[in-house]
């Protein structure tokens, strides 16, 4: 007997167009002047970091040779010493730290002390506070230049930095407040979060968005966040939102906030739509069907992300279930003579439906 093929039935629903919103511009931050742009780093133990109030905060370790410190991010492209003398308040001070350094191209260097310091310091400089090359003697900042053969502060500046190091007591944290240099202070400044155009999202497909941020501020590391994400999302301390949008998830209005340590912030709203994901299949066949085995196989557009789950019901395979990631299924040991059916259903990345089930029907042939 020959073996009879039914038709592979698929009820499917057209997949629907994706309706994209105009972007939403980002809300204005107010005009800050810009800061003094800064980076904190340590050695041989040494810390440097800001402080829940934007403050930052150095740490020298307890051997010789380790320090903290905050520079100037100026390095670069070198430039003229500031008129003014560099200053910082300290909460702390022993043995000439923290210390302003200033390393100049003609070889030479300055070092500033606090202009005031706070009630566990050890030392108060109200008068004079800078010395050339450690020299041990007190004088103005531009006595200073003059010592180091900048009296004009016509000599470009090589290095700028505050360090805090091991002639203090181990463990003692440094907490500088007011730090300026060449009229600019640490903190303050902006931050913006670019515009971002719709976005459009499926569900069991991966999404993934970088949303750009500029800052003029100090402090770099920014803090994200997002409000109204479809269930799935999350944003990363990089900006990045991405995941997988789960069964249910809504669409709507996402609006992602950048926030810095001093409490600067820009937000930038956009539209993200979801929509259910649908695999069509169709061309569903059973082929080299004979007596004990069989192969189905179909044609799915687009292809499921997470595979497909297929189902065969008939002797000896009571709605027996499988999930395979290919368009085809293979089977043997089957009855001869009998009918069999066998059901494909698309899946997410979550191993949820995400289109409708289609059947193919077939008989084996007769011994």
């Amino acid at each position: 007997m020959l073996t009879k093929m039914i038709k592979f039935v698929v009820p499917m629903a057209a997949l629907t167009g994706v309706a994209f919103a105009a972007p939403l511009a980002a809300s204005a931050a107010p005009v800050a002047p810009a800061p003094l742009q800064v980076t904190l780093s340590g050695s041989g133990g040494g810390t440097a970091v800001f402080d829940a109030h934007g403050n930052p905060v150095l740490t020298p370790g307890s051997a010789s040779g380790t320090s903290a410190q905050l520079a100037v991010n100026f390095r670069a492209v070198g430039h003229l010493a500031p008129k003014a003398p560099p200053s910082f308040t300290a909460d702390n001070y022993a043995a000439g730290s923290p210390r302003w350094v200033i390393e100049l191209a003609n070889g030479s260097f300055i070092d500033g002390y606090p202009l005031q310091l706070g009630s566990a310091a050890k030392a108060d400089f109200t008068g004079a506070q800078w010395e050339v090359g450690n020299s041990g003697t007190y004088v103005t900042y531009q006595q200073a230049l003059t010592g180091a053969n900048d009296p004009l502060g016509n000599v470009r500046v090589t290095d700028a930095f505050i360090v805090a190091d091991a002639d203090q007591a181990a463990g003692t944290h440094d907490t500088l407040t007011a730090v300026q240099y060449g009229g600019l202070t640490v903190g303050g400044g902006t931050v913006t979060v670019s515009p971002v155009a719709a976005q459009a999202a499926m569900v069991g497909v991966p999404f993934s968005l970088h949303v750009n941020t500029v800052t003029t501020s100090t402090d770099k590391d920014l803090t994200y966040t997002a409000a109204g994400l479809p269930a799935g999302l999350t944003i990363s301390p990089a900006g990045v939102i991405s995941g997988t949008p789960s069964a249910g998830a809504h669409g709507g209005t996402v609006t992602v906030t950048a926030k810095d340590t001093y409490g600067n912030a820009g937000s930038a709203s956009f539209a993200l739509s979801v929509s259910p994901f649908k695999v069509a299949l169709s061309g569903g066949r059973a082929i080299n069907v004979n007596n004990n085995r069989a192969e189905v196989v179909w044609t799915a557009k687009p292809a499921a992300p997470g595979g497909y789950k297929v189902v065969i019901n008939g002797p000896n395979f009571a709605y027996r279930t499988n999930i395979v990631h290919v368009t085809q299924a293979y089977y043997s040991g089957l009855a001869a003579g009998h009918t069999y059916t066998v059901y494909v259903t698309p899946l997410g990345t979550d191993g949820q439906p995400i289109g409708s089930t289609g059947h193919v029907t077939f008989i084996t042939t007769r011994l």
